[in-house]
């Protein structure tokens, strides 16, 4: 191959990236206001004005440009870790910024079909250059959406920890210094004696109480009467202890709970002679028992919101994935996966097994990539020192385009254009070989 050869390959390798992003750049105002239109009209983005909108819309639009431009993906990271900090707080969720990029994906995909509408494989060909790079962006403002959730919750949790821990030891100190109260019933005399803490977690002042087993019985919640008094006259019969915990109701009408020991004590006839009840007012853990209720069931719907929310961005890069596939499938141009670091094909599209005459795809998959190729190219190269050198250029620069000679598995050898392209796909780094016969067009050359 001469010096002007190499050098029109060259320009070759780089027209397809640098004519896109000339049209990207070209078409900035015109796509950007479409994408706005149409995330205002769908509500995607709820809670942003529209300068908010207009500003965001045009700097994640210039880092996919430069993005496809590079193929670096830092500013982009960069950028929608912030975006993700800001639109979290905010209370955006990661289904509304996968709705604003498939809007942007169709928006895009619009542009380009209105640009190469007459010449399909060239459509494609965009397509396979551009689409990757959007799928990466997606998958990158996507987790960084989901990071920033999962450290909001997470610093949610320990907030509601720290407030259990508070609770818990308000609920210790709380029953270090509460009042006890006790009352003894005689049971030969009939007289009750209540000491003023007793008189108290019954909301009642010194002296208030009436001294009858009917007065008692009608300061307790009548909904928790007859388990109480059932515990009295248990303690009675078996001469053992028994707790229970019943609420009771204050003057004022207020509810509160209290924690209740009975005891009876006997003669050594066997005679009853008292019994005792010991009452501490448990109002506070009860209430402190229903926060925590109430907060693990908030905290429970929050798991089920992120596990959603990780289903609906997994349902969306799978329909990514899913397009990519009807794209790769449908191309009439070969296209084909190479694995590092023995760059052994992992994927063949149909095109492919019908271009170099494979009858299966495991047939194909079987073959080193240089037994599609003679032994040395047309300046010399041996085929498969100069594919090696072709694919350390690709995975450094993001792709490269150039002309081969290929040879099929019945050995006739064929020209064709070759545009290798870096990918990420399942976090895996592979390489897309796009590979199209120009045997007509070399012939048409020729002919003139």
């Amino acid at each position: 191959m001469n010096r002007r050869t190499s050098q029109g390959a060259a320009t070759q390798l780089e027209m397809p990236l640098n004519e896109l992003v000339a049209y990207f750049r070209r078409e900035r105002d015109r796509l950007r206001s479409q994408w706005v239109t149409e995330m205002t009209a769908k509500g995607v983005l709820q809670g942003l004005n529209e300068r908010e909108l207009i500003d965001e819309a045009a700097t994640i639009y210039d880092i996919c440009i430069t993005c496809l431009e590079t193929g670096q993906y830092h500013d982009a990271r960069s950028y929608a870790k912030r975006m993700a900090k800001r639109r979290v707080l905010q209370g955006m969720t990661p289904e509304q910024i996968v709705g604003g990029m498939f809007i942007l994906s169709n928006v895009y995909c619009r542009g380009l079909i209105e640009q190469y509408r007459a010449d399909v494989p060239r459509l494609i060909a965009a397509l396979a250059v551009f689409q990757p790079v959007l799928n990466e962006i997606l998958s990158i403002v996507t987790t960084a959406f989901l990071e920033e959730r999962v450290r909001e919750w997470t610093a949610q949790l320990e907030e509601a920890h720290e407030a259990l821990r508070e609770s818990e030891e308000r609920f210790r100190l709380a029953q270090e210094t509460a009042h006890v109260g006790v009352f003894d019933w005689n049971i030969q005399t009939g007289a009750y004696a209540w000491t003023p803490e007793m008189e108290a977690i019954h909301g009642l002042l010194p002296g208030d109480f009436a001294r009858t087993h009917a007065s008692w019985e009608a300061l307790v919640h009548p909904d928790d009467r007859v388990e109480a008094m059932a515990k009295g006259r248990q303690a009675l019969e078996t001469n053992a202890p028994l707790e229970g915990e019943w609420r009771v109701i204050w003057p004022n009408g207020s509810v509160h709970w209290v924690f209740g020991r009975f005891q009876s004590f006997r003669a050594r006839s066997g005679k009853l002679l008292r019994l005792t009840c010991v009452n501490v007012d448990i109002s506070e853990r009860k209430r402190t028992e229903e926060e925590n209720r109430r907060l693990n069931e908030r905290l429970e719907e929050r798991v089920r919101e992120r596990t959603a929310q990780v289903v609906a961005a997994n349902e969306a890069l799978r329909q990514s994935e899913a397009k990519y596939r009807l794209l790769f499938e449908s191309s009439r141009d070969a296209i084909m996966m190479l694995a590092p670091p023995t760059w052994k094909f992992t994927e063949a599209n149909p095109a492919t097994l019908q271009m170099f005459g494979a009858r299966t795809q495991a047939d194909f998959l079987s073959i080193e990539p240089w037994q599609i190729s003679p032994e040395r190219q047309p300046d010399g190269r041996a085929s498969e020192e100069k594919a090696r050198a072709m694919i350390e250029t690709a995975m450094r620069d993001g792709s490269q385009f150039f002309e081969w000679v290929h040879r099929r598995l019945n050995g006739e050898e064929f020209p064709a254009t070759v545009l290798l392209t870096r990918m990420q796909l399942a976090g895996q780094t592979l390489l897309q070989a796009m590979v199209r016969d120009i045997t007509e067009q070399k012939k048409a050359t020729e002919a003139l």
